[in-house]
């Protein structure tokens, strides 16, 4: 196993200070992001720069504190307030989540024997991202703490809080794309709730650009909701405590939607490896099996651990997280989970 440490940045305060102290933490990381990213799309970086500022103003209508943050995030990075929208945007540019493909799970109480709820997932990206990936950990002024693994410049990703809420996220695609609020910001309004009902008004009244699939744990509950650009599903399992998904849609409404599984027909295969090893150890699944079941390479090399390959665009398993929010802690393997140690993070 290989040592690897994600950096920790602590930003505190209003938000255009967490954001500023974020950005000045990563300033060399967050510059490395943009290049690596503008790299990746097929447009010229003034093109990039010039479609992301059409995302402001629904930016800024979804949250003002958020919009704040970005610019601190800007001015400690001495970048241009353009570049980190960007790097909000960047997927929703190239009509595609392309990269962001998932596994993940989350546990009730009975499920799992670590005396809460648990979840966890594979972060699965291209080649290079993970040497850039943070842990991010916030101390507004008001609401909720939170920790979240993140990439340097991103608001917020999959994570917990100081409420005991949890976040994990799963790219879908469906049609219909637009300009709107960007999934990041979504998501990181969701690290600020207490509750998957508060979860679930966020997602509803959100002017959303893309499809995207949360799941979701509070104190009580386990639930995913699964989005497209105009409607949303909520998927309970509750007589069995447990939730899995992958890339592709679980509920019969958006099954003639689903535009991924032609680009990922492996989805329901780790989704069906991955539900059947949480089930055969229901009842008896501590942190330990479950960062062993995140390792499993059944279908290689487009398993649960996925691996790179020299195929074009290949992605790998770029971190590996298993998150206690009851216990405001996240075990996170920077790499592939078979590979490299587990780090713990925790809340203050």
């Amino acid at each position: 196993m290989k040592p690897v440490r994600l950096p920790v940045v602590k930003a505190e305060g209003s938000p255009y200070e967490m954001g500023f102290m974020h950005g000045q933490a990563c300033r060399t990381r967050i510059r490395e992001f943009v290049d690596l990213n503008l790299r990746r799309l097929n447009l010229t970086a003034d093109r990039a720069l010039r479609m992301s500022r059409s995302y402001v103003p629904h930016i800024q209508r979804f949250s003002t504190e958020l919009a704040e943050e970005l610019e601190g995030i800007a001015e400690g990075a001495d970048i241009s307030y353009d570049e980190i929208v960007f790097l909000h945007v960047r997927s929703h540019l190239a009509r595609q989540l392309r990269g962001t493909w998932c596994s993940a799970f989350a546990l009730s109480r009975s499920a799992s024997s670590t005396g809460g709820i648990v979840l966890g997932q594979n972060d699965d990206f291209f080649h290079g991202f993970g040497e850039l990936s943070i842990i991010l950990n916030l101390v507004p002024k008001s609401g909720p703490r939170i920790l979240t693994y993140t990439y340097p410049g991103i608001i917020g990703h999959i994570g917990i809080n100081s409420t005991g809420l949890g976040l994990c996220l799963n790219a879908v695609v469906s049609p219909g794309w637009r300009i709107g609020v960007p999934y990041y910001f979504i998501a990181r309004r969701l690290l600020g709730a207490e509750s998957i009902e508060e979860c679930t008004e966020v997602i509803a009244q959100a002017t959303r650009a893309s499809s995207m699939n949360y799941l979701l744990v509070d104190r009580l509950r386990i639930a995913d909701i699964e989005t497209t650009v105009t409607d949303y599903r909520v998927l309970l399992n509750e007589d069995e405590g447990l939730l899995v998904h992958t890339n592709h849609f679980l509920h019969p409404d958006f099954a003639l939607q689903d535009k991924g599984l032609a680009e990922l027909p492996c989805s329901p295969i780790r989704l069906k490896v991955l539900r059947e090893l949480l089930k055969r150890n229901s009842g008896s699944l501590d942190v330990k099996k479950l960062q062993e079941i995140l390792s499993n390479h059944q279908n290689y090399p487009y398993s649960i651990c996925r691996h790179l390959t020299n195929e074009p665009n290949a992605i790998e398993t770029i971190a590996s997280i298993v998150a206690e929010p009851s216990k405001r802690l996240m075990h996170v393997a920077a790499g592939n989970p078979c590979e490299n140690r587990v780090s713990l993070h925790g809340l203050e």
